[in-house]
């Protein structure tokens, strides 16, 4: 679907200057799966946030789009 860049350090435990893919969007939720090849397996200490990460398994999490606005300075979208 896509590739979107985090640049920026933050407090999301997400690793910064950095490529995810975009795996998928749910227009109803407002929510991203999201891909980091990068990682494995994240628990958050508390609820999916930007300040406590989200909770991933095979590098795989979801993140709401307005987190994601917050957090990533691109995207390019892949077309079918």
């Amino acid at each position: 679907m896509g590739e979107a860049l985090l640049l920026k350090r933050n407090s999301s435990h997400l690793p910064w200057d950095h490529v995810y893919a975009v795996m998928d969007f749910d227009p109803k939720k407002d929510m991203l799966t999201m891909w980091n090849p990068m990682a494995h397996s994240f628990k958050p200490a508390g609820p999916d946030s930007i300040k406590n990460g989200y909770a991933a398994s095979g590098g795989i999490f979801k993140i709401p789009l307005k987190d994601f606005m917050v957090l990533y300075s691109f995207l390019a979208i892949e077309k079918n």
